[in-house]
């Protein structure tokens, strides 16, 4: 009987993923500015704390799954522990550092564009978007669109757990690159054009104001270096929007697709113009994110990086 093993028969090459290389890499940089600096770790970013979540969970949803088909035992939890490790420590590694790059980031200062960012939007629309919809604020629009606004990373990671939970594994691997791309790519922008967000550079003639968004705004604020400098580009937009374009791109191959591409571009849409109404980005600053998260998606799809 021929079982098909010549002499020139070689077992499968196990590959690094890439994202582990990206997060040594990541790493090393970190750390080496740190000791520059004489910064420290800081373990408190949303972002962080959101994602650690999101391992947790997948962490104890594939534990729970294994024992409801009776694959308890000790050696093939073992196994699904470290598979889960291997799949999303490193995105939660990357997130943590880039929360922490951002910190550093006040530290080189390129060229200041607010100027031209907001010259830009009075030439289109008159004045920046942000003055036409200050008439529309009330206590309950800002609620809702401060909600919307905490909701960037949590869409594109809800995303990244269906699919995970699915075992659409080449399109988990697709939207968990795109989303490391768009944070990093973000992070030097951030370095080469520093630019204050509109509600510190206009005058309005009222602030917005409700308990939620003034608690919200001074933790987005407090000792954060996108607050004052980081408007270009939205990575609020940015990183949604990998949710948007990656559904785009799997709506044949994954089971709901168009209709998770529907409630992730409605979702995307909505943390854009919360980024108006809340003041925080120029009109210039939201394209830009879009054209992040795009490139990032087709990137990650055509060099085949998944």
């Amino acid at each position: 009987m021929h079982l098909g093993l010549g002499m020139h028969t070689t077992l499968p090459e196990k590959r690094i993923p890439l994202d582990i290389y990206l997060l040594l890499i990541a790493g090393t940089v970190l750390v080496v500015l740190q000791i520059i600096y004489g910064t420290t770790f800081n373990l408190s970013h949303r972002s962080f704390l959101v994602s650690a979540f999101t391992l947790v969970l997948v962490l104890v949803v594939s534990l729970y799954a294994g024992m409801r088909r009776g694959r308890g035992g000790v050696f093939i939890m073992a196994r699904r522990v470290a598979r889960v490790l291997l799949d999303w420590a490193a995105l939660v590694g990357l997130v943590f550092i880039y929360g922490n790059l951002r910190d550093i980031a006040a530290l080189y200062q390129g060229f200041n564009i607010t100027h031209e960012l907001m010259m830009f939007e009075n030439y289109l629309f008159g004045k920046s978007l942000t003055v036409y919809t200050s008439p529309l604020a009330n206590v309950l629009l800002t609620d809702f669109f401060t909600i919307i606004y905490g909701l960037y990373l949590v869409i594109p990671l809800a995303l990244a757990l269906y699919l995970y939970l699915r075992g659409y594994k080449r399109q988990f691997e697709l939207v968990k690159l795109a989303l490391v791309a768009v944070m990093f790519a973000g992070f030097i922008l951030y370095i080469v054009f520093p630019a204050s967000p509109p509600r510190f550079t206009i005058e309005y003639a009222a602030p917005i104001s409700s308990a939620l968004f003034n608690t919200m705004q001074a933790k987005w604020d407090a000792g954060s270096f996108a607050a004052n400098f980081g408007a270009f580009p939205s990575l609020h937009v940015g990183i949604s929007a990998v949710a948007t374009f990656a559904c785009w791109q799997m709506r044949k191959r994954v089971r709901h697709g168009m209709g998770l591409f529907i409630a992730a571009l409605i979702l995307s849409t909505l943390i854009s113009l919360s980024t108006i109404y809340l003041r925080h980005h120029w009109v210039l600053d939201i394209v830009a994110g879009y054209a992040l998260a795009y490139a990032a998606v087709t990137c990650s799809t055509r060099w085949r990086l998944v």
